[in-house]
């Protein structure tokens, strides 16, 4: 790429991301209809599996209420009445109920395992699909790594959501509402004091979670910083040794890792914050209760496998109730995530490319070029007022200092791009009237870039024709000069 068109692209993308970051400051009242759009657009296709863990969910949920109500009988049974005969059938009942609890449990973990990795692979190939068709503008200044250190993560962000609000959230309600009846089956009036006082708790998660989001919001251009800079290193590792920048590469790594590091460290400060005020709060609500039972059980008649009974349920459901408070904050570090995702997704094309248009028939190869210009986003042209021709089996050199066009000139003959004014013709055909496929299929790039992609040498020759037999495949390997050293690799071509 040449100057000219990496310094126009590179002011593109500052007002690009200028952009962005306005689009991000409002995210926040965007986020409930990115959340919902994220599980209806990703939810339904798996609603079978789905189903399957919510009945696991709901019997998960009577077993752990049936586990608090079971102290009372217990308690009351063998402590108070000293009944040891019922021991044997309430033994039975508990490990009837610990078994349920077990396998539901596993049921809803495997069901939510599978559910989970088909959004990540969806939601990975849905924006890697996207991302190959971009106009080739959306390339230039942007590392191909932080193109897939996103794609990664915001699918795995967005798996997180969907699954936070759809499964765990909703198997923690489920649990509190069972407990929740235990508690109020023994002790309504202390049921009410509790439910009064943790509200309370969650009012205070709102400030964290509006500063865990502020945090949250680089994490991911920092993880994609870091892995470009390592990817890059990696390419680049004859350069960095031939000119000696083993240290400025070093450095430069342990720069971005170390912003990455302290932004981690902020982040989960700041996400702590919830376990002492959650802490704190349940082991009020704990030592009021045990001071109001105690003075029910000695005063009021009430019997101590009431008492176990309640706070058994309230100890099952401090847990669940906890994840719920945390829930918000868990969605917000995530969200940053989601919004770039679909950013990527929802982009429409810098330039639509017509694919559809004339068919070619023998091309002989005439390319002529009628007062062509083109520019990057609207700045100074990187092309202005070309004309020339080259006719069939000519040979043209094109020469020029750094930021002539000689690139723009390859990338618009192959409508990669389209220029803003002129024509471009292949055998008298303006190029933009023929099939895109027709005027690829005629054109052969070799690239100063040389590039091979998975698979093998005969998977790579085959790229550029794949209708291509095998037979066609080896001359082509012997035109270019590869059989020779193909022939020494473990597997050949």
């Amino acid at each position: 790429m040449n100057r000219q068109e990496r310094g126009s692209s590179q002011k593109r993308y500052i007002a690009s991301g200028n952009r962005m970051s306005a689009k991000k400051r409002i995210s926040a009242a965007l986020a409930y209809p990115l959340v919902k759009r994220l599980i209806v657009e990703n939810l339904p296709p798996h609603k079978a599996l789905y189903v399957t863990g919510l009945l696991c969910s709901i019997a998960a949920a009577a077993a752990t209420g049936a586990t608090a109500w079971i102290m009372s009988v217990m308690v009351n049974s063998i402590f108070v009445e000293r009944n040891a005969a019922s021991a044997w059938g309430i033994s039975a009942v508990i490990v009837g109920i610990f078994l349920i609890k077990g396998i539901a449990d596993y049921c809803q973990t495997i069901t939510t395992g599978k559910i989970r990795r088909a959004i990540v692979s969806d939601l990975q190939n849905r924006q890697f699909s996207r991302m190959v068709r971009f106009d080739i503008n959306r390339f230039v200044n942007q590392h191909p790594a932080k193109f897939v250190s996103k794609i990664m993560f915001n699918a795995r962000a967005a798996a997180a959501v969907i699954l936070t609000l759809a499964s765990s959230t909703v198997s923690d309600v489920l649990k509190l509402i069972a407990l929740a009846s235990v508690m109020v089956k023994q002790d309504p009036v202390m049921s009410l004091i509790s439910v009064t006082i943790l509200p309370l708790l969650f009012l205070s998660v709102g400030a964290i979670t509006r500063k865990l989001r502020a945090l949250a919001r680089g994490e991911t251009e920092l993880a994609a910083l870091v892995q470009s800079i390592g990817t890059e290193a990696v390419e680049g590792i004859r350069t960095i040794k031939s000119f000696q920048l083993e240290e400025k590469a070093a450095a430069s790594f342990a720069k971005a890792v170390g912003k990455m590091e302290r932004r981690g460290i902020q982040i989960n400060r700041t996400s702590a914050l919830m376990s002492p005020l959650m802490e704190t709060g349940g082991g009020f609500i704990i030592g009021l209760f045990i001071m109001y039972a105690s003075w029910q059980t000695l005063g009021n008649g009430k019997t101590p496998g009431e008492f176990m009974a309640f706070i058994t349920a309230f100890m099952l459901a401090y847990e669940p109730a906890k994840r719920l408070a945390r829930v918000n904050v868990d969605i917000q570090k995530q969200m940053v995530a989601v919004e770039q995702m679909y950013d990527l997704i929802d982009t429409p094309e810098q330039r639509q490319l017509a694919t559809a248009g004339e068919h070619l028939g023998d091309v002989e190869g005439g390319i002529r070029f009628e007062d062509v210009a083109f520019s990057y986003g609207g700045n100074s042209p990187a092309l202005h007022g070309v004309s020339f021709e080259v006719r069939p089996r000519e040979k043209l050199a094109i020469v020029g200092r750094s930021g002539a066009g000689k690139t723009t000139i390859v990338n618009l003959v192959l409508r990669l791009m389209e220029p803003d004014k002129g024509r471009i013709l292949l055998d008298g055909k303006d190029i933009s009237k023929i099939s895109l496929s027709d005027v690829r299929d005629n054109i052969a790039l070799v690239s100063q870039d040389v590039f091979l992609f998975e698979g093998s040498i005969r998977d790579n020759i085959r790229d550029g024709r794949p209708s291509a037999a095998d037979r066609e495949i080896e001359a082509a390997a012997e035109l270019a000069r590869v059989t020779g050293f193909a022939s020494n690799l473990e597997n050949g071509l």
